[in-house]
């Protein structure tokens, strides 16, 4: 046994006789891995060698397991959702999806709730004045939990990009405040259902977090899928019978130039490096434009996401020439930004993928993107599209050059 804590036998026959004053940390640590012992029977034994826990030793989370999952999913209505001692989301449940984020649009290592509330817009408008109270609430907290679970080192390359991005951050790390978490209101505006007050119970790091919606608590949540037509789908989120809005994704016609119109504007000049078109030379560059565009035509259509207005849009385009024919390309792929990561794109990619199977002969869908979107190529691959190319120096603007990745989806 001293051979394997790698101490002198002398030693260790001192301490299993009780002579020779209290071991070091050090020495109990050795004694522990040579005794394979798990952290609980770990910590029993430095309390009771030394009278106290052993410093704290980070192991990261594997994730959720099943059984943590089906509890998230028992939740249902309220938003569930389960996250490390770093704030890394690592599971969530439906409601969570529909009322928080959708989490499983996004790339892993991008799931972490200080880069949600320092980084992301749409996250800071959804708490509209109070998000300065919520961002030094989160910082306080997250300092606490990462001291306590020792993992100062593995969030460091993290607290860095913070600091580097946002100087509100920057400035609350420095202040050096903690505070636990505790049970609070939480107000958020929703792009979709409109203002709600959450009330998590006491939450616990690498543990569950609920919130239970004041407007879900008489009504489950309802995510009814309706045909209007052919290819329009409502989608109604029922979080109360006076706040509720639907979300509709159909065919545009000529009586959606107008706002189709000003979408499109809109997103050419957002994102000049995404899209291969400038508003002066754009196939949608005035009105009348757009409503030649959006003419019946079975072989070419525009899809549009609508609430009130219409916050987003997707291009469809069989290829013209008879030997790709068996081809078809979505174009123009944009969503507002209050309503990015709440599961619209998708909605939006899975009528047009729907609407594309419906053509006779149509063997494959394909797309362009820039290979700076990230988010946009994670969405494309979770619904099954496959790179089969980059072209470098695809898109030039104001001395930037920008490589696009070309990808394809087999509908055989």
């Amino acid at each position: 046994m001293a051979q394997r804590a790698h101490i002198s036998p002398t030693w260790y026959t001192s301490l299993e006789q009780g002579r020779g004053g209290a071991p070091s940390a050090e020495v109990l640590d050795r004694i522990a891995r040579a005794l394979m012992l798990t952290d609980l029977e770990r910590e029993h034994l430095f309390l009771l060698g030394l009278g106290h826990s052993p410093e704290v030793r980070y192991k990261k989370d594997e994730g959720a397991t099943p059984r943590l999952q089906r509890v998230l999913d028992a939740l249902n209505p309220s938003p569930a959702l389960i996250r490390t001692a770093t704030w890394d989301v690592v599971a969530w449940n439906r409601a969570a999806t529909v009322f928080l984020m959708d989490y499983d649009s996004l790339p892993a290592n991008q799931r972490n709730i200080l880069r949600f509330i320092f980084l992301d817009p749409s996250v800071r408008a959804s708490h509209g004045e109070k998000w300065l109270s919520v961002a030094r609430f989160v910082a306080a907290s997250f300092r606490a939990d990462v001291t306590r679970a020792g993992a100062a080192a593995e969030v460091k390359p993290l607290v860095d990009e913070l600091c580097h991005l946002s100087p509100e951050f920057r400035s609350l790390w420095r202040d050096t405040e903690v505070l636990a978490a505790g049970e609070v209101v939480k107000h958020v505006t929703h792009p979709i259902l409109g203002l709600h007050h959450r009330r998590p119970p006491r939450p616990h790091h690498g543990r569950l977090q609920s919130h239970h919606s004041r407007r879900c608590r008489q009504n489950p949540l309802h995510d009814r899928c309706s045909l209007r037509g052919r290819y329009s789908q409502s989608i109604r989120l029922m979080m109360h019978p006076f706040a509720s809005m639907t979300l509709q994704i159909r065919i545009l016609s000529e009586a959606d130039a107008g706002e189709l119109f000003r979408l499109r504007q809109g997103a050419l000049l957002e994102s000049p490096l995404a899209f291969l078109a400038s508003p002066e030379d754009d196939l949608a560059s005035s009105e009348a434009a757009v409503r030649a565009l959006l003419q019946p035509q079975r072989e070419s259509v525009v899809f549009g996401a609508h609430t009130r207005e219409l916050v987003g849009m997707l291009g469809l385009s069989r290829a013209n020439q008879r030997k790709a024919a068996h081809k078809t390309r979505l174009w123009g792929m944009f969503v507002l930004p209050p309503f990015r990561r709440h599961g619209v794109g998708m909605q939006l990619l899975d009528a047009a993928i729907r609407y594309a199977r419906s053509l006779d002969g149509v063997a494959s869908v394909h797309l362009s993107v820039s290979e700076s979107a990230s988010a946009a190529i994670h969405l494309y691959e979770r619904a099954g599209f496959e790179t089969w190319g980059i072209e470098p120096d695809a898109v030039r603007f104001e001395a930037q050059s920008v490589p696009e990745r070309h990808m394809r989806l087999s509908l055989a």
